[in-house]
């Protein structure tokens, strides 16, 4: 893993990430979480490539993620298996914030980056600015804190994350496990099947545990999660289905 990657020339670069976001442009999240997955084990196996061979790679998966982004899907459950696929997490953080935070302020951090705002508010993503962030020599809690990020927003992350936001996750995978082992879903409804009645469920569950049983950030964790809206309503009302239908 290239921790330390080479100069980013920028005009050079964004044509090539352009290129590749034109080429899968039409595809559907799931088609593109498939060739993301494809290019992170396509990676673990050229680690011994050259710099630019692996830098060129990245390019790709980071304008994958991109679309992914574009969609809704945030970084943190674009793809498995992806945390040591190198600087480019940093940087799909970064535009994915971007996205889906507009009028997200940074506030007057010690460390003297409130340069970092620029990053929001902005119709076009500032890659430059993004790059300078991903190659400071700084520890990413204390990047998390000149972003002045919040603990929902770090959930959507994969490397901006501290402690506290990183608990959250596990929570909300002990739902899961926890709900998966109860769920005994019997009722077919006209729009939805029993399979995909309990992977609402579990996905619903899941970000409830994150979000730390607040309905409306469960609502928008389940839009990050899975592309699909959900408002806060239809949350308090699948929260109560759930526990009247698995008390035990």
């Amino acid at each position: 893993m290239i921790t330390n990657p080479p100069p980013f020339n920028i005009e050079k670069n964004i044509i090539s990430i352009i290129k590749v976001r034109d080429k899968f442009t039409e595809c559907t999240a799931e088609d593109l979480k498939f060739k993301l997955r494809q290019l992170i084990t396509s990676y673990n196996f050229k680690k011994k490539s050259s710099d630019n061979r692996i830098f060129t790679q990245q390019l790709a998966m980071l304008a994958i993620s991109t679309l992914l982004s574009d969609k809704g899907i945030a970084p943190q459950w674009q793809a498995t298996d992806n945390e040591k696929t190198g600087w480019y997490l940093t940087m799909a953080d970064l535009y994915w914030l971007h996205k889906t935070f507009k009028k997200h302020k940074c506030g007057d951090s010690k460390l003297g980056t409130k340069a970092w705002g620029d990053l929001f508010g902005k119709s076009e993503f500032n890659y430059d600015l993004a790059f300078k962030i991903t190659r400071r020599n700084m520890n990413q809690a204390k990047k998390v804190m000149n972003l002045s990020l919040s603990i929902g927003q770090q959930c959507g992350c994969i490397t901006m994350l501290r402690d506290e936001s990183k608990d959250r996750l596990k929570r909300g995978k002990k739902y899961k496990e926890k709900l998966s082992e109860k769920h005994r879903t019997k009722a077919v409804s006209n729009k939805m099947t029993i399979k995909e009645i309990r992977n609402y469920h579990l996905e619903v569950y899941y970000c409830f545990g994150v979000a730390n049983k607040s309905p409306s950030l469960t609502a928008s964790m389940y839009g990050w999660k899975t592309g699909k809206t959900l408002n806060k309503s239809n949350v308090k009302r699948t929260i109560n289905t759930i526990k009247n239908k698995y008390k035990k």
